[in-house]
């Protein structure tokens, strides 16, 4: 028997009960994500655009402990440990674009440092701050100048440190 979803159409309640090889499921996975999948280096996230079958693509995910959240028109994969088994299988096949900024966000997530922050990361901050940047984007931007990634938090304790 052949299965063909669409994301444009619902999926059988009773889909997941259909018993198929892991092999199988990441061939699927990697279809729909080559069509409608994505990954954002800016944001460090990957995942589907999909406003239908948003519960199926999940618990497809989940099979292999791709913990992904609902985000309204997109499965969103964001936790490290997801996206690192998201690029071990790979997520992508042939969107080599997507695959190539997953590989990079692990990168990314590989050089986050729990470190002191330098004087010239907080002056760079700081800078991109009062120019308008995002907080949530000045870590891809430390990233893009010194090869360091900070995580948001850490960008928002330096502006909040620096009264601005």
């Amino acid at each position: 028997m052949r299965i063909i979803f669409s994301t444009c159409s619902a999926v059988p309640n009773n889909a997941l009960d259909y018993k198929m090889p892991h092999d199988s499921i990441i061939l699927f996975l990697q279809g729909v994500t080559d069509g409608d999948g994505y990954a954002t280096v800016r944001s460090m996230t990957a995942g589907i655009s999909s406003k239908h079958n948003i519960e199926f693509f999940r618990k497809l995910l989940n099979i292999f402990g791709i913990y992904a959240i609902d985000g309204g028109t997109a499965i969103i994969i964001s936790r490290k440990k997801a996206l690192q088994i998201a690029a071990h299988l790979p997520l992508f096949k042939y969107a080599d674009g997507r695959l190539f900024r997953l590989r990079e966000i692990m990168e990314m997530l590989s050089t986050v440092k729990y470190s002191k922050v330098s004087v010239e990361e907080r002056k760079r901050i700081l800078k991109y701050y009062r120019q308008g940047v995002k907080i949530n984007q000045i870590g891809f931007l430390l990233w893009v100048d010194f090869g360091k990634n900070r995580r948001s938090s850490t960008v928002k304790k330096v502006v909040k440190d620096a009264g601005v």
